[in-house]
């Protein structure tokens, strides 16, 4: 509840009460935390905590090591690279796919749990709303790290680290986002450490899951529709990806066709990932993919100006004043 509380309590400005304990570490991170929801969203404040501090035991390491796994680029990659230590994988029903579409939370229960089974790993499989019933009070942009920290919290008693898989390299470090380097370890405790797991370029990410065939009959990236729908930013980097690698076709997306799909930056971090696409690309003579990658840098730079007036900072104030208000709202 600490870890579900917390930023909400920073968003409305109210302070945070817990009926229950709290292991103390984690209860006195409690400002270090808010300070970051502070520096990242315009309108969040520092909150009081009230709990009761629990009586600090041993903690049992050795139980296993858990990675969130959800199919993407970021969690597959993890999966790779931290399977010897692995002992179990979680997958959320519920989030990203409503749990009314049976048919496609079943098609992602099926294949977490086969891939676990490929793999030699325990498969948890959870259904939960927790999305659906913040999402009109705190985005799931800013409050998906706290709920995955949340719900490992939850299993402490079978496992002991959790690993939350990376969304983009270290030149994501400066900005604001849910899951961070600098937050995830925080919202820790004796009982439970959370690891923020693969600071590595989303290409040299896709090199890697490419080169396991499990993981590429799997893959699932798009945010647009239950399947990979090859016309979203996030489908055309891989695809655009994929090909820079040789691969002409995978399994879980559309034909590749010149230009299928649009490539364009959000901001420095998808900007930096578009020069290391461009860059293998130039090393693999795809000249034809060198002028897309450019093109969408440049669309980017157009932009720029906007966000050199503070158009970000803008839209995050008006995302938490307009939570705020929500709240308000709900609560009269």
């Amino acid at each position: 509840m600490f870890c579900l509380g917390l930023y909400p309590a920073s968003e409305v400005g109210a302070p945070l009460h817990i009926t229950g304990d709290v292991e103390p570490g984690l209860l006195s991170r409690a400002k270090p935390i808010s300070d970051i929801f502070r520096s990242w969203w315009v309108g969040c404040r520092n909150v009081d905590v009230t709990a009761e501090p629990r009586p600090v035991s041993a903690s049992g390491e050795g139980r296993g090591v858990a990675l969130f796994f959800s199919g993407g680029v970021d969690s597959c990659y993890s999966l790779v690279e931290a399977q010897p230590r692995l002992s179990a994988l979680i997958t959320l029903v519920g989030v990203d796919i409503p749990l009314s579409d049976t048919v496609a939370t079943a098609r992602l229960e099926a294949t977490s749990r086969d891939v676990a089974e490929r793999k030699g790993l325990e498969s948890i499989v959870i259904e939960t709303n927790v999305a659906q019933v913040f999402h009109p009070y705190v985005s799931w942009i800013e409050h998906h790290g706290s709920a995955l920290a949340a719900i490992g919290h939850m299993l402490s008693h079978r496992i002991d680290r959790i690993l939350i898989a990376a969304s983009d390299s270290e030149a994501r470090w400066n900005l604001p986002w849910g899951s961070h380097p600098a937050l995830d370890p925080l919202l820790g405790s004796s009982h439970l450490a959370v690891e923020h797991h693969g600071l590595v370029p989303r290409f040299d990410k896709i090199a890697t899951v490419a080169r396991d065939a499990d993981l590429l009959n799997i893959l699932r990236v798009c945010n647009k529709c239950g399947h990979n729908c090859g016309q979203c930013y996030k489908c055309a980097f891989v695809m655009r990806a994929l090909e820079v690698l040789g691969l002409d076709s995978a399994p879980t997306f559309p034909p590749f066709l010149p230009h299928r799909g649009g490539l364009w930056a959000r901001n420095h971090s998808s900007l930096a990932e578009l020069v290391r696409l461009r860059e293998a690309a130039i090393e693999a003579g795809r000249s034809d993919l060198v002028r897309e990658v450019e093109q969408a840098m440049a669309r980017f730079r157009k932009r720029e100006p906007l966000r050199k007036l503070g158009y970000g900072r803008w839209r995050s104030w008006s995302r938490v004043m307009r939570h705020r208000h929500r709240w308000r709202k709900a609560y009269t």
